[in-house]
């Protein structure tokens, strides 16, 4: 496989793989304040977009091919290294961080603590 062809897959699986995160990012602000009933309501909007995660994986490994084709070259090696170390960070991420905050969002109320006990996230209840 050629270099072009390799680079321009990096570029736009990348690009594919950070549609979904900036999806959610946009719609936190209107998400965030909803209560249980409404926040499952729109949650649904979501359904099936777990494939797209496979996108994630996908710009990884193409990143890790791309720095392998050029590994002669030190700046594009070090900047699809450095691109793939982003990938795995995010996925990292979400997968210590926010797939258990999803979870524990989705998994209903017996399993949330209520009242004084969410005083260190700063409120008194959860929402």
């Amino acid at each position: 496989m050629g270099t072009r062809i390799v680079q321009f897959l990096a570029i736009a699986i990348g690009a594919l793989a950070l549609i979904p995160s900036g999806a959610h990012l946009a719609a936190l602000p209107n998400k965030i304040g909803l209560g249980q009933s409404e926040y499952f309501l729109v949650q649904g909007i979501y359904r099936g977009w777990a494939v797209l995660g496979s996108l994630w994986v996908a710009a990884l490994v193409v990143n890790i091919a791309l720095a392998v084709v050029v590994r002669t070259q030190p700046l594009p090696f070090w900047l699809a290294l450095g691109a793939a170390a982003c990938i795995a960070a995010m996925f990292a991420i979400f997968v210590a961080w926010t797939l258990p905050g999803n979870q524990a969002r989705t998994t209903g109320p017996a399993s949330r603590p209520t009242g004084r006990s969410c005083g260190a996230i700063g409120s008194t209840r959860m929402r």
